[in-house]
């Protein structure tokens, strides 16, 4: 009986974990359980927003067209009059987890390859 009644509570405990944390427990899937929480629909495409920071003109403008020649489904913006220099990188998808931190993790690597540092990544929702 006891044993019954401790699975029992068990199987609540899980339940109870699966609904309130979606996402590792990582910035991004922080990030992404916010969105959820505030009642963003996670499953529609969004544009998202990838920036990243450089101290000068040349690197950014390097990493924003290293990622227009590789990547035929984005929109890059360089702004310049900012400083540090921003370059963001937009794409239309589904927000996943796995798909944000791998992209994210691409678009890092070019970043400093080229001087720049990640600046973060988000989305407008309506």
């Amino acid at each position: 009986m006891i044993r019954i009644i401790f699975l029992s509570l068990m199987v609540l405990f899980v339940t109870a974990c699966a609904q309130t944390r979606d996402f590792p427990k990582d910035a991004n899937g922080q990030v992404l359980q916010q969105f959820k929480d505030s009642g963003v629909d996670l499953d529609k495409e969004y544009v998202v927003d990838f920036c990243h920071l450089f101290v000068d003109e040349q690197s950014a403008t390097n990493m924003a067209n290293e990622v227009v020649e590789k990547f035929l489904d984005v929109e890059v913006d360089i702004y310049v009059d900012e400083d540090p220099i921003s370059v963001c990188i937009s794409r239309k998808m589904v927000p996943t987890h796995k798909f944000i931190t791998m992209v994210e993790y691409v678009f890092a690597g070019i970043a400093d390859k080229h001087g720049g540092v990640s600046d973060g990544w988000g989305f407008m929702v309506d």
